[in-house]
């Protein structure tokens, strides 16, 4: 195997690696406002009971804010490896 189709093979794992880790976050963050809403519409979040809502606050700035950062990092990370490969093929 030449060394420019290893370098491609390499570069295509590291996509499909990333891309897992996006899609495993985009489902994490789908997936909890789909539960927080569930909550709210069956009422065991009740809007007007504000230690309810300052403990949904608490949970939700980490829970919305890792899936975020880690969507960022892996999109900007296959966009540099998508660079990488079209840089091998010209």
């Amino acid at each position: 195997m030449d060394p420019f189709e290893l370098k491609k093979n390499l570069l295509d794992l590291s996509h499909t690696e990333n891309l897992q880790y996006y899609n495993t976050a985009v489902i994490v963050l789908f997936t909890y406002f789909v539960g927080i809403i569930i909550a709210v519409m069956t009422r065991q979040i009740q809007l007007n009971n504000y230690s309810q809502i300052g403990m949904l606050i608490f949970v939700s700035v980490p829970a919305i804010l890792i899936p975020v950062i880690l969507i960022k990092k892996h999109f900007k990370k296959m966009k540099q490896i998508k660079k990488e490969i079209q840089g091998l093929i010209n």
